[in-house]
């Protein structure tokens, strides 16, 4: 018989030897412990870059108490880089528009980002865009991967904005069966 497959018999059956000994409640902690881990790996390895739709609320004080929000993540390791756009309309009349460049990190499933610059902007209104900072905790609502949290910031005249809330989702795309 081959040196090699001797040795490795040799292994197995020291390791069924060894299996053998282990008590029920042993067998079940390590059951335990296995399915946390695979239960959170998906979590832990969640794929944040692309596109996230949803809404920004604001306290009153701003021009309306909810815009349409959106985020274009870019992430490499937990840094992440990308851009914001907001959108108010009246009347199905866009009536701001703000396209903004940020930076951040993703780290334990909390996105922190602050918005650096204004890229684009159209403005058909008396109103001052907001820099803003955030804080957003990743999570599922109804199927869709969410950001949810809170912001506060700086308009780009150095006034301090009503904070507010932001919730954004990235769609999951789902199998029917037919």
């Amino acid at each position: 018989m081959n040196k090699r497959v001797h040795i490795c018999c040799a292994l197995s059956k020291q390791l069924a030897n060894s299996l053998t000994k282990i008590s029920v409640t042993d067998t079940f902690k390590l059951l335990l412990i296995t399915a946390i881990l695979i239960s959170s790996q998906p979590m832990m390895a969640q794929k944040i870059a692309g596109e996230w739709n949803g809404v920004i609320q604001q306290d009153a004080g701003g021009l309306s108490d909810q815009y349409y929000f959106s985020m274009h993540l870019i992430r490499k390791g937990e840094q992440i880089t990308g851009f914001t756009k907001v959108e108010l309309y009246k009347n199905k009349k866009r009536i701001l528009y703000a396209r903004k460049r940020i930076v951040g990190t993703f780290k334990n499933q909390i996105l922190k980002f602050k918005e650096v610059e204004v890229v684009e902007e159209e403005i058909y209104t008396v109103s001052s865009i907001c820099l803003i900072n955030a804080k957003l905790k990743f999570g599922w609502d109804k199927g869709s991967m969410c950001f949810m949290g809170t912001w506060g910031g700086y308009t780009t005249d150095g006034t301090t904005c009503s904070p507010g809330t932001i919730k954004v989702c990235s769609q999951i795309p789902v199998a029917h069966i037919q």
